[in-house]
């Protein structure tokens, strides 16, 4: 069955609002486009979501036909927000939702699509950014600590037929952590956008990726910009 999202109710702005720590990033926005675009409707019936964030990968794959509904996220508060989205979905829809870090939420279930949109901002430290939840910055000086994991433990997680839609920003040494995986998993990059990196992430970005002169990020007088990719990732034949 077919659903849709629905408005809600609109909340006209008075005085000035603190940002909402959940709103749609440039990252959430291309990951709902390229599900949409990549993944037919009724082809994955199985779908977890790691790191849940506002639900709306979530309710993406309930557009396309998913069955079944499964999301984690360390952050409580995330997990709520994905409640209440799916609560808002045309039909309603409930999910298996957890609080808990990357693999640990359904052991032994497989899933014919895993959506990742994890925290990859090369902080300098762990202190949040206003307007951002505490967990947004704890991907390591590098950025990469998460996309690691993620990419180690991915095969294990798919059914035979099943893929990971994943998305990478540039300073990620995307080419280590598939180089670590490379016997069990074949990836593909399948979407590339550009985002701007704003003064205040730039200020709180770690010097080994702002001093690296391969990062790829790109600076254009007071400008930064950094390449974003969208990558597929299947299981190998007989990977365990």
């Amino acid at each position: 069955m077919k659903t849709t999202l629905t408005l809600g109710e609109l909340q006209l702005p008075g005085a000035v609002q603190a940002p909402d720590p959940f709103r749609l990033s440039e990252y959430s926005c291309a990951m709902f486009g390229a599900l949409r675009k990549h993944v037919p409707y009724g082809s994955a019936k199985d779908v977890l979501d790691i790191g849940v964030g506002s639900g709306i990968l979530l309710a993406a794959a309930s557009m396309l036909g998913a069955d079944r509904l499964f999301g984690i996220d360390v952050d409580e508060e995330a997990i709520a927000r994905t409640g209440h989205l799916m609560s808002l979905l045309s039909p309603p829809r409930t999910a298996n939702l957890v609080v808990g870090d990357m693999w640990s939420g359904f052991p032994g279930q497989k899933f014919d699509l895993i959506v990742a949109n994890l925290p990859q901002f090369p902080a300098s430290g762990e202190e949040a950014l206003p307007g951002r939840r505490p967990f947004w910055s704890v991907a390591g000086p590098s950025g990469d600590k998460l996309i690691r994991r993620f990419v180690s433990g991915v095969a294990a997680n798919l059914n035979a037929d099943g893929f990971a839609i994943l998305t990478q920003t540039c300073w990620v040494d995307m080419g280590a952590a598939l180089d670590e995986a490379a016997e069990e998993i074949d990836a593909t990059i399948i979407e590339k956008f550009v985002i701007q990196i704003t003064p205040d992430k730039i200020a709180s970005m770690s010097s080994q990726v702002l001093n690296s002169c391969e990062n790829g990020l790109i600076h254009i007088g007071p400008f930064v910009f950094a390449d974003v990719y969208i990558w597929c990732i299947r299981r190998k034949p007989g990977a365990s």
